[in-house]
């Protein structure tokens, strides 16, 4: 028989401690009795897609994205609600929730929730990164991307973005001899008592020559930027 949830007290603290087969149904139960959108319908009719990251051994964050079918909310500039559930291992088989932050923040298009394969997450110096990357198109041009959100003050912020490719070989804008296609690898370098840095490797073709570049972003306190 599986194990739900046990409630421990600890001096008049209450403590929730999960199976590791009931951690998405606690996430879910606190997601479902909030109310996302001004519309009762909508809230009544909203869906979760959930995706589970593990830390390291002993952390364990579960993104929840929070969507409905009412057309108001799935305009190209309508994001999903973006909820984070921070887990600590407390015993071999039990985790308990020490972070949450719900829907503060929105990600993607057309109020759909992006595809796991688009999120990376991070956990270095106690500090937690959740990179999503992904592309648009304007004219022919597709330009990709980096965005990076992490916890600040009890929410959750987004902190900076970077371009991580361009491809304008479809364009019409431009002959065969200056086209600009490249893309960029990125990594992540952990730094003592601080945000890790970001180092991009770009590669490829700019304005019709051979081009490689290396970049490295640091948080500054408020954002990630270009360091100089």
């Amino acid at each position: 028989m599986k194990k739900v949830s046990l409630v421990l007290l600890f001096i008049g603290l209450v403590v929730h401690v999960y199976s590791q087969d009931a951690l998405v149904n606690a996430a879910l139960n606190i997601v479902n009795n909030h109310s996302f959108y001004d519309d009762p319908e909508a809230n009544r009719t909203k869906e979760n897609t959930v995706y589970s990251f593990l830390l390291n051994d002993n952390t364990k964050a579960l993104l929840v994205f929070t969507t409905t079918e009412d057309s108001r909310y799935t305009c190209h500039a309508c994001g999903a609600n973006l909820s984070v559930f921070v887990f600590k291992k407390r015993s071999y088989s039990e985790w308990e929730i020490t972070k949450q932050y719900i829907g503060n923040v929105e990600y993607g298009s057309w109020g759909i929730a992006p595809e796991k394969k688009n999120i990376s997450s991070y956990l270095a110096n106690g500090k937690i990164l959740l990179i999503f990357t992904g592309s648009d198109m304007h004219q022919g041009v597709i330009e990709s991307y980096l965005a990076v959100y992490t916890p600040i003050n009890n929410k959750l912020s987004y902190i900076g973005r970077a371009a991580i490719g361009y491809d304008d070989t479809n364009s019409g804008f431009t002959d065969e001899s200056n086209y600009s296609s490249w893309e960029a690898e990125y990594f992540i370098r952990e730094k003592a008592f601080s945000y890790p840095e970001i180092i991009l490797f770009k590669k490829g073709l700019k304005d019709g020559a051979d081009y490689s570049k290396a970049e490295t972003y640091v948080f500054d306190g408020t954002r990630y930027s270009l360091k100089q």
